[in-house]
């Protein structure tokens, strides 16, 4: 506290600025970033991210996976968030050990989508399962599981696109079913959050959600838990083509992420003299993840305080931070947010 009359110290000042900076930050997750900082935030040594745009290194989308690393930008929904992938679906072959079709034709974007496809006149339903996928956590614990399936057809009817949870040795339970108007498509994001023999849907596809639109329970379910989508388009008359199509599937359940694929570390930041000193905060809504900070562009990384000061020891022109997602995780670790005020003094 500073006391009245007396000499400010210069930790006083920085406490201040601190907590000032976290307050502001805050407005930053809560406002779309609306305020004269975002508009020139090299003019007050900023850096921050409410994941709208994508200012991260070495990993992919949610519409892509790249390079092998499990670290995920949802741009719409924003936030970032890692998990193991079950498919990196690099290539243009489909693993035939991880993926079913029916009715139709399996085909692979590379680190994309696999998907099936087919061409008709008539009715038609077909079928794509992530036939190796075992979503089940063990007992007493939770899970959660993060992917994007689209649809969609080139002069067909109105067309169905549903998903399911099915058991490998029996039991299916449908997830959600979207209608599709003909000559037409929908890419849809889903969350499944699976605890005490429930699992909750949330859709996830513009924007972050707390409310799960559906829930169900998963006892009628033996064997490995999988994902499975299907297609149904009307009779249209004419002939047309129907596409079906996973992107990359993010879970966790009883599991430890460890490892390099787990790190997003931020393109650099250059500045006109040497940075000694950076406050950081950043939200990752209890997930307990790490962030360290570099100024001399990733060569040497120090653990950043969160929501407090951090003195680099080997300072530099060249800043660049990383968040480490790695750890025991029953949920998927994100972080919806960051901020850095560097050059402090």
């Amino acid at each position: 506290m500073i006391a009245p009359g007396n000499t400010i110290k210069s930790s006083e000042i920085k406490k201040l600025a601190g907590i000032t900076l976290k307050n502001q930050a805050n407005l930053y997750y809560n406002s779309e970033l609306a305020n004269a900082w975002v508009i020139h935030p090299e003019t007050y040594n900023l850096i921050y991210s409410d994941f709208s745009s994508n200012l991260f290194t070495s990993f992919g989308t949610i519409s892509a996976c790249v390079n092998n690393f499990n670290v995920f930008v949802h741009p719409d929904a924003k936030f970032i968030y890692a998990g193991e992938v079950y498919d990196y679906m690099e290539g243009t072959t489909v693993d035939t050990n991880k993926w079913d079709g029916v009715n139709g034709s399996l085909y692979q974007a590379d680190n994309n989508i696999v998907g099936i496809s087919t061409a008709t006149g008539g009715d038609l339903t077909m079928y794509l399962t992530a036939k190796a996928l075992n979503l089940k956590p063990s007992s007493g614990t939770k899970a959660e599981c993060i992917f994007k399936v689209g649809g969609h057809t080139s002069g067909g009817g109105a067309t169905d696109l549903s998903l399911y949870l099915i058991g490998s040795s029996g039991g299916s339970a449908t997830i959600v079913s979207v209608s599709i108007p003909g000559n037409s498509g929908t890419n849809k994001a889903y969350r499944l959050v699976f605890s005490n023999g429930t699992c909750y849907v949330y859709d996830i596809t513009s924007s972050w959600s707390e409310s799960p639109i559906t829930s169900f329970s998963t006892s009628d379910l033996s064997g490995d838990w999988r994902l499975k989508a299907s297609l149904h388009v009307a009779y249209s008359g004419w002939l047309y083509t129907a596409y079906l199509y996973f992107y990359p599937i993010v879970y966790v359940k009883n599991s430890t992420l460890s490892g390099s694929n787990y790190i997003a570390e931020t393109n650099t930041v250059t500045h006109t003299s040497n940075i000694d000193e950076v406050f950081l905060t950043w939200n990752d809504n209890g997930s307990n993840i790490p962030s360290y900070v570099s100024s001399n562009n990733g060569t040497n990384y120090i653990t950043a305080q969160k929501d407090d000061f951090t003195i680099i020891p080997n300072p530099g022109t060249q800043l660049k931070l990383k968040f480490d997602f790695s750890g025991t995780h029953t949920e998927i670790p994100k972080i919806y947010g960051f901020a850095c005020y560097y050059d402090c003094w």
